[in-house]
């Protein structure tokens, strides 16, 4: 078990160490799928509408006051409040479902998770998040965290 949770450190170091390019927090198109349900089409999502014309659909799974976090099939994604030009919802969350995506973490390769933080390791300097769906708890370091909100509010800055 110590093993383990001593590799996954050390991978999570490497990749903090590997430089990246800054970039504007846009969205990352969700991966193509070919309905199998005849019951899930499009009509079953809400339709968001950037400002560059794109129509998106899926579940508004979170909002905070930088971005929107979007669920598809399983896959996630952010989009910024200022990228969004109209939302037209059409599915209902339960109050618990909309609790399981209360906290948001956005990464500096803009990709997200949305679910639960379960802890603030601030001498190691990581989150951990419990992302529903198949409750996987996600560790991300915060040297490669962009912005994190818990319960609505963004987290103290995120120290490198």
């Amino acid at each position: 078990m110590k093993i383990a949770f001593l590799f996954q450190v050390l991978a999570f170091c490497a990749l903090a160490l590997v430089p990246r390019a800054a970039q504007a927090q846009a969205m990352t198109p969700f991966t193509d799928v070919i309905d199998v349900c005849p019951v899930v089409t499009n009509a079953t999502f809400d339709e968001i509408k950037l400002k560059n014309g794109t129509v998106v659909y899926a579940r508004i799974a979170a909002e905070n006051p930088t971005f929107l976090c979007l669920e598809r099939f399983g896959e996630q994604r952010a989009v910024g409040r200022d990228q969004v030009a109209s939302m037209q919802r059409r599915t209902v969350m339960t109050q618990e479902e909309r609790a399981s995506f209360g906290d948001q973490i956005l990464f500096t390769d803009d990709s997200v998770l949305c679910g639960k933080i379960t802890e603030d390791n601030v001498p190691f300097r990581w989150y951990d998040i419990l992302v529903p769906g198949g409750n996987f708890i996600h560790t991300g370091f915060k040297s490669q965290v962009k912005i994190a909100y818990q319960n609505g509010k963004p987290l103290g800055p995120v120290s490198k």
